[in-house]
């Protein structure tokens, strides 16, 4: 997909919050994979709910954007989409990405 095609649909559809059991937005969730997240249509003037967690869908296909507003940091995100890419797999728990952070390397400067 071409640069100003992502940038077009991140800016169509966008994470707005978590959500919690019944669907009312909330600030924060007990753990991030196992939630589920509002979406915002701005074409369609609508929101919805996805109905994969994060555990489930992975972070892949989720814009620097969405992953900040839903409170994850540049560091974590970037280390779910190595993990993801490397392993095939996604992150489970707060307590897999924890453990996947403090194993990764960090960064030389330049």
């Amino acid at each position: 997909m071409g640069g100003s095609n992502r940038n077009y649909i991140e800016n169509l559809i966008h994470a707005v919050c978590w959500v919690d059991e019944e669907g009312n937005p909330v600030d924060e969730v007990p753990d991030r994979f196992q939630a589920l997240y509002l979406l915002a249509n701005e074409q369609m003037g609508n929101t919805m709910i996805e109905t994969w967690p994060l555990a489930r869908k992975g972070v892949i296909g989720m814009s620097i954007r969405d992953m900040a507003t839903l409170g994850f940091s540049t560091e974590e995100y970037l280390a779910l989409l190595r993990y993801e890419e490397q392993f095939g797999e996604t992150v489970q728990s707060e307590e897999e990405l924890d453990a996947l952070i403090a194993s990764s390397p960090t960064p030389t400067p330049y």
